[in-house]
């Protein structure tokens, strides 16, 4: 109670008691993060991403085939969205789309296009109701989320019974392609593809997606559709 008082009730388990020691890590953790993230803000992938990168096709091809499959307008939420470089390009071509994005760094969501409806928050505490999005995707994002399986049930959460996730990460299998941040985990191709059926009933996998004009096996996409209610 006095604890409560004094404004330093925690907002992940407000009515029960947790180590201490573990709480610490989190919120350091959580702070780190944030602050890293709003410092490279300004400077990360500003240029955006080519409407021909085989990432934005991933995305890109999902929602149209989203589109086609019922009669009113898309919902769509980038978690983890950044800069916005794949809001920027969707946007234009779904115009009739209603997208949202959420980021644990505000200094990026102030570049997002005011056309898309931001909110602040994590992969594992997504600051939105159950069953709101038609389609939740997240680009090289779920790789920065320390804990994978509470992302993917936060994901499935605000889904729709019928709603698609989309998942462009970096496999575990390229490791040594490129420079790896000290929290990032890379995703084994199959080892996800079991994860998501934990939490979709149809899950499949696109492998060696090219980037940036680079063939190579570096990025897969996970695909999960109809949610597994739980």
């Amino acid at each position: 109670p006095e604890a409560e008082k004094a404004g330093e009730e925690n907002d992940y388990f407000s009515s029960s008691e947790i180590s201490w020691a573990v709480k610490f890590f989190l919120d350091a953790l959580y702070y780190k993060n944030r602050t890293e993230f709003n410092i490279s803000a300004p400077k990360f992938q500003v240029k955006g991403i080519s409407k021909e990168d085989g990432r934005y096709l991933e995305v890109r091809n999902t929602i149209a085939k989203k589109s086609k499959s019922q009669d009113k307008a898309l919902l769509v939420c980038d978690a983890g969205c950044g800069n916005g470089r794949y809001l920027k390009n969707l946007i234009e071509d779904f115009p009739d789309v209603e997208f949202y994005g959420t980021d644990i760094s505000e200094s990026a969501l102030r570049m997002i296009p005011e056309k898309v409806k931001t909110a602040e928050g994590t992969l594992t505490c997504l600051p939105y109701d159950n069953n709101v999005f038609d389609l939740v995707y997240t680009c090289e994002a779920l790789e920065h989320a320390v804990d994978i399986d509470q992302a993917v049930r936060e994901i499935n959460r605000v889904l729709k019974p019928d709603g698609m996730i989309v998942v462009v990460d970096k496999t575990v299998e390229a490791l040594g392609e490129m420079e790896i941040g000290a929290w990032e985990q890379w995703f084994g191709k199959e080892d996800f593809l079991e994860k998501l059926k934990k939490s979709f009933k149809k899950v499949q996998r696109h492998d060696s997606i090219p980037y940036d004009g680079i063939k190579g096996d570096t990025f897969s996409a996970w695909l999960g559709e109809y949610k597994n209610e739980k």
